[in-house]
C-alpha cells in the first residue's frame, strides 16, 4: 500500500484542460503517514497530493477520482511512460511518469509537477495531463479551501522542522 506512495514521493503526473471545480472540495487522505489530499469528485481524474520532509509528491488518477482504491492497491506493476502536463494551455513539464495500469495511477518522477499543479490550485488555472499516446485529461482542481490550506501549513512546517 504505501510502497507505492514512498515510490511516488521519490518521483513525483496526462493531458487534459483541467479546470478549477467550485463544487468540490480537497479531503484529506486517511491511513498515511504523510499528510495528503485529494479532490472529493470521484467521477473525474485528479491529482493526490503529498508531502514528505516538506517536498510535494504527486500521483495522478487517469481514469477517476477513486484515491482510495488507489492508497488500497497491492498491485507491484508499473510501467515507465512519457507525459506532460500543461497549466492554462501551456505546457510546462515533459518527462517520465511511473503508470500503473492496474488503477490507473502515474506519479512524475521528479517533484516539479507535483509543484505545478499545487501552485495552479493557489492560482486557480487549469492543469491538463497527457501519458503516453493513450491518456488525454483533465484534472478535477477545486478551489483551495481549509483543508488545502492545512495541507500546505503542514507541509511547510516540516521544512522548518
Amino acid at each position: 500500500m504505501l510502497n507505492f506512495f514512498a515510490a511516488a514521493l521519490l518521483a513525483a503526473t496526462a493531458t487534459s484542460a483541467a479546470v478549477p471545480q467550485d463544487d468540490a472540495s480537497w479531503v484529506r487522505a486517511e491511513g498515511l503517514s504523510i499528510p495528503a489530499i485529494y479532490p472529493s469528485v470521484k467521477d473525474q481524474p485528479g491529482p493526490l497530493l503529498t508531502c514528505n520532509s516538506g517536498k510535494y509528491g504527486l500521483i495522478i488518477s487517469t481514469r477517476d477520482g477513486d484515491f482510495d482504491s488507489i492508497i488500497d492497491s497491492s498491485s507491484n506493476r508499473t510501467r515507465n511512460m512519457s507525459g506532460s502536463i500543461e497549466v492554462d494551455g501551456e505546457e510546462t513539464y515533459k518527462g517520465f511518469f511511473s503508470y500503473r495500469p492496474g488503477t490507473g495511477a502515474a506519479s512524475a518522477v521528479e517533484r516539479k509537477p507535483a509543484a505545478q499543479v499545487f501552485n495552479a490550485v493557489v492560482r486557480g488555472q487549469s492543469v491538463d495531463f497527457r501519458l503516453g499516446r493513450k491518456v488525454e485529461t483533465t484534472l478535477s482542481l477545486p478551489p483551495m479551501d481549509d483543508t488545502f490550506r492545512t495541507f500546505a501549513a503542514e507541509c511547510k512546517a516540516q521544512t522548518t522542522a
